[in-house]
């Protein structure tokens, strides 16, 4: 696997890329072996459809998503409500672009990596459901982050089903390799609940959707002293 990409990428550089951009960059990819590559573009489809699946207007939606600017860190599990709304027509738009890079990433003989579930939900969740467990997130660089469900509850399964179907419906069945990082950069732990438990979890709930799912993990190292 010689894989392209963190989340920060598609903020930093792509994140109002058009489709000659997107042209250009997969033709690059492909000249230089790699066969797997990180997508987000159209996600903020796949959010709307699960949000609104959980009782969430089009306004309140597009309130909780952040801005084009932002969304590697959304998606993060970083912040939520940060340079918003989002255009109406950005969601069509998006989604038929994200379609269109898909098919030419198979065509290349290259892998989307789509999104994974871990569990992350806007603050307000429990408006919509009360039967939630929730583990508050706190802050990230002063911006409020979205909350996480607890993994081990019936609640985190049915919530993980539900996003990964509205994903299905976006994309199609066009992957098994899913990239999540639960608690990312400071993420709050709760009381008795293990990083073994949480990360079985996630994993738990990407096979019981997909029995060939794989979760990609992108770990960052430093050199090594001198």
């Amino acid at each position: 696997m010689r894989y392209a990409y963190n989340y920060c990428t598609h903020s930093y550089t792509m994140a109002f890329w058009g489709e000659t951009e997107w042209q250009n960059e997969m033709d690059w990819l492909a000249l230089n072996g790699v066969n797997a590559v990180l997508d987000i573009t159209g996600q903020e489809e796949v959010w709307r459809r699960f949000m609104s699946n959980l009782g969430y207007s089009l306004d309140e939606i597009k309130d909780w998503l952040v801005g084009p600017g932002y969304f590697g860190w959304q998606y993060m599990a970083n912040m939520e409500n940060v340079n918003g709304p989002i255009p109406d027509n950005w969601f069509a738009d998006r989604t038929e672009l994200a379609r269109m890079n898909q098919r030419k990433m198979r065509a290349l003989g290259m892998t989307p990596i789509l999104q994974g579930y871990s569990g992350m939900v806007p603050n307000s969740i429990a408006e919509k459901d009360s039967s939630v467990e929730v583990i508050p997130q706190g802050l990230w660089n002063g911006m409020q982050r979205p909350a996480m469900l607890k993994t081990n509850t019936s609640t985190y399964q049915n919530y993980a089903e539900m996003f990964y179907r509205a994903q299905e419906e976006v994309y199609g069945k066009i992957s098994n390799y899913y990239a999540t990082d639960p608690f990312h950069e400071g993420g709050i732990r709760p009381t008795g609940l293990s990083d073994a438990t949480i990360a079985a979890k996630v994993l738990e709930s990407m096979l019981d959707y997909d029995k060939d799912a794989v979760w990609v993990c992108l770990l960052y190292t430093s050199p090594s002293p001198r």
